[in-house]
């Protein structure tokens, strides 16, 4: 019997240490200014939207973390930019009419946002649940307490960084940007990964430091499996550190969420092979032993999906799967919960953004800022926040 420590965080059992020091080469130039006592002591908010929900996680300077609450879409025909036909324009044209079509498509959102309304369909239904989460935020922080939150996303086809920060920003709020991502968004792949403990710098006030940790890291070989009412994501990456968002291969599938699931017997066997099968056919796509399966979504619970995982995992590790084995936990082998994971990572992301110091070092002088004087007003606000939920 496998021990539940193998699969989902389940510890690394093939993997091979990274070799030299850090990418960079030329030394960091010295900070303008210090990061300010605020901007060190103010809890991280970070948001994981889904095609059908979103949840959110706060993190305190004294790295605590606790999960804020779940919202679901209302109103809606269809997931977000599910065959949209309103994408956000390119940055790069190919013809006069490629640069006509993306004008016309930027001055649409434009007016759009000068009318008060959602830049494109798209946006209005990730505003939906951002201006839900805003509220759900409020009633347990306080009024106006949230303003910056870090935002982590699934690999949707035709999804971009401009229908976000419009859905924000019409939300009333202000997206978080990583320098250590590439492309704007951040995959919910990897805010997982570090919501369960892994791929995270100690010192990650120090840049160089830093850096050179994630260097000695090893690789994890991932797959994600993401289960929701409206689709089933699966997906393969490998990453040393948290912060790589890149994908190695996966299917998206919107015929396969739970709502679709037939009554019918057979349709159901049907609906269950092709999970299977998907999950199998991205789960060899990795050409190391995987060392970690990421179950994500609101629906994992479900028993014949968590034995249609066992039945594909054995054809991918050789070894005898329990339910514990696939459920999440963490790096401290406590146990997690799937729904807020990849929000307790995106608020992990959130605090060291705005905690570290951004393409530069700090002088030693600046390290007085970083004396936790004021952690007992961080603990007092969790505690209150703690006994309400």
């Amino acid at each position: 019997m496998i021990s539940h420590r193998y699969v989902f965080s389940l510890l690394t059992v093939s993997a091979f240490a990274a070799t030299g020091r850090r990418p960079r080469f030329e030394p960091l130039p010295p900070c303008s200014e210090c990061v300010s006592v605020e901007d060190i002591q103010a809890p991280g908010i970070g948001i994981d939207l889904t095609t059908s929900y979103a949840t959110a996680a706060i993190r305190y300077y004294n790295g605590s973390l606790v999960d804020l609450g779940k919202v679901s879409l209302q109103h809606f025909a269809r997931s977000p930019v599910a065959g949209s036909s309103e994408l956000p324009p390119v940055l790069s044209t190919d013809s006069a009419w490629d640069q006509l079509q993306c004008s016309i498509a930027h001055a649409k959102r434009r007016f759009n946002k000068l009318r008060g309304v959602p830049a494109t369909t798209d946006v209005g239904i990730i505003a939906n649940l951002t201006s839900q989460l805003r509220v759900t935020i409020n009633n347990k922080l306080g009024s106006n307490s949230i303003e910056r939150v870090f935002v982590v996303v699934p690999r949707l086809p035709g999804l971009f960084w401009e229908d976000v920060s419009d859905a924000l920003e019409y939300s009333g709020l202000s997206g978080i940007i990583s320098n250590k991502h590439m492309g704007g968004l951040v995959s919910e792949i990897s805010a997982s990964f570090a919501g369960m403990g892994y791929g995270l710098c100690e010192h990650y006030d120090d840049p160089d430091t830093c850096e050179d940790e994630e260097a000695e890291m090893p690789y994890s070989h991932i797959l994600e499996l993401s289960l929701s009412r409206v689709s089933f994501d699966a997906a393969y990456t490998y990453m040393q550190s948290a912060w790589r968002s890149d994908i190695e291969n996966q299917r998206f599938r919107f015929d396969l969420g739970l709502d679709n699931l037939p009554h019918d017997q057979y349709d159901r066997e049907v609906y269950w092979e092709n999970i299977r099968k998907t999950i199998v056919e991205i789960g060899k796509a990795s050409h190391r032993p995987l060392t970690h399966v990421l179950m994500l979504g609101d629906v994992v619970d479900n028993h014949e999906y968590i034995r249609t995982v066992q039945d594909a995992l054995m054809e991918l590790i050789p070894h005898e799967l329990t339910r514990e084995s696939i459920m999440p936990f963490a790096k401290n082998h406590q146990s997690l919960n799937s729904l807020y994971v990849a929000a307790r990572g995106a608020a992990e992301f959130a605090k060291r953004m705005q905690e570290a110091p951004r393409g530069c070092k700090e002088s030693p002088q600046c390290r007085g800022n970083r004396h936790p004087q004021s952690m007992h007003t961080d603990m007092k606000d969790q505690a209150i926040l703690n006994e309400e939920l």
